[in-house]
């Protein structure tokens, strides 16, 4: 049996083959890029007014000058007009370009207006405002100079990449495929969703628990039920390994005489990189690979297979499509005693107080069984192996389940 660290880092170490597609933009969300992205021209493509104000001469202010009559307007949008004489100004409107002959913006609020005798719009500078050369101008190319690589391959797109992508008019894009997944149930004693089970049987929901999580992470799976028959479970477990890259076992994997997992992909030539893992829940959990295809087998009960997808899956998933996990860490609102050397996922709840610190207030519930628990929840808080005493003082990590 190996520890909780050493089970993450080898699942972490594994790789699988992604294809590419060319996506629409506007479907790019979240995906993972297959490409670099390049600037099709200076960003900004302009010397560009960043404040409503008026654009001058820098030579004339130097020389004294602190009024000066407004010839025209450049409002964005417009083709750039020209200072004609450089004792005037221009009015400018943030966005536009800056009018030729012009250095220097002096923002609205510095300054004060009138009109003259001859009906001129007259600007004066307040006398304590101090004017720099280029001042309130976004310079051409100051952001990006064209051709410059903006966005890298290998990174989730998020909301403001999409403002980029939007930018340099890259409409269409390649991108890794999402992983193809499916998720298998297995269980004598499981009935579909919409079926009235026998007094002896169950609903699956470990399908949908882990399929809902991993469409919060916009990824899809396929599920599937599958009974505690060796033939109909080598049958499934071998087309599924061919079909899917991920494929997520729940079920049958601890030492009853019917959990034929292990054995069925020891013979389906599949290798195990660990059986068991000193934790609790879900000790039993076995991780391994067939070629292009990695696999997951959680135990069955619910709050186990529930630490497998938060603590395990969704990391994995989410370093392999280009998107970081954060970390976060709590304080227990009381002192929590647990005495087996296993780390302890402790189901728990969590806010935060006024300074802003996360605090776990434990929920114990009636086991890995008790599915009901796990929606009083919303974390398992992780408290480590060969520790028996957790302190309130002390930091835990812990992962979130909503």
């Amino acid at each position: 049996m190996i520890t909780v660290e050493e089970a993450s880092a080898i699942i972490k170490a594994q790789h699988i083959s992604l294809a590419t597609e060319i996506i629409a933009m506007k479907d790019a969300l979240g995906r993972m890029l297959a490409e670099n992205v390049y600037a099709d021209r200076d960003m900004p493509p302009f010397n560009r007014v960043s404040m409503d104000g008026i654009a001058i001469s820098y030579y004339e202010y130097l020389n004294g000058r602190r009024e000066w009559i407004c010839d025209k307007i450049q409002y964005a949008g417009e083709a750039p007009v020209s200072l004609e004489h450089a004792h005037n100004c221009i009015e400018v409107m943030t966005g536009a370009v800056l009018p030729a002959g012009c250095d220097a913006v002096i923002r609205y609020e510095d300054l004060e207006h009138k009109q003259s005798a001859t009906g001129d719009k007259v600007f004066s500078l307040i006398s304590e405002v101090f004017i720099k050369q280029h001042q309130n101008i976004h310079a051409q190319g100051s952001d990006k100079a064209a051709n410059a690589s903006i966005l890298t391959k290998g990174q989730s797109i998020n909301a403001t990449d999409m403002a980029l992508l939007a930018t340099v008019g890259k409409h269409q894009l390649s991108v890794f495929c999402n992983p193809r997944i499916a998720i298998i149930a297995t269980g004598d004693e499981l009935t579909a969703v919409e079926t009235t089970p026998e007094c002896f049987q169950i609903r699956a929901s470990n399908p949908l628990m882990i399929g809902a999580a991993l469409s919060e992470k916009g990824l899809e799976a396929d599920r599937f039920i599958v009974r505690d028959e060796i033939a109909g479970l080598k049958q499934l477990l071998d087309q599924c390994m061919k079909q899917y890259q991920i494929v997520i076992i729940t079920g049958a994997v601890s030492k009853g005489k019917a959990d034929f997992i292990p054995p069925v992909l020891m013979q389906l030539k599949t290798e195990k990189l660990f059986h068991g893992v000193a934790q609790r829940p879900a000790k039993p959990f076995w991780f391994g690979r067939r070629a292009n295809c990695l696999i997951f087998a959680m135990p069955g009960n619910p709050v186990s297979a529930a630490v497998c997808t938060y603590v395990y899956l969704l990391p994995f998933l989410s370093s392999i499509v280009g998107r970081s996990m954060i970390k976060y860490r709590c304080l227990v609102s009381e002192e929590v005693t647990f005495k087996p050397a296993l780390t302890y996922f402790m189901q728990a709840k969590i806010n935060q107080n006024e300074m802003g610190e996360y605090i776990a207030t434990p929920f114990q519930g009636n086991g890995s069984g008790d599915l009901t628990n796990l929606s009083e929840v919303n974390a398992f808080v992780v408290l480590p192996a060969g520790e028996t005493h957790f302190s309130r003082q002390n930091n835990y990590e812990f992962y979130f389940t909503r």
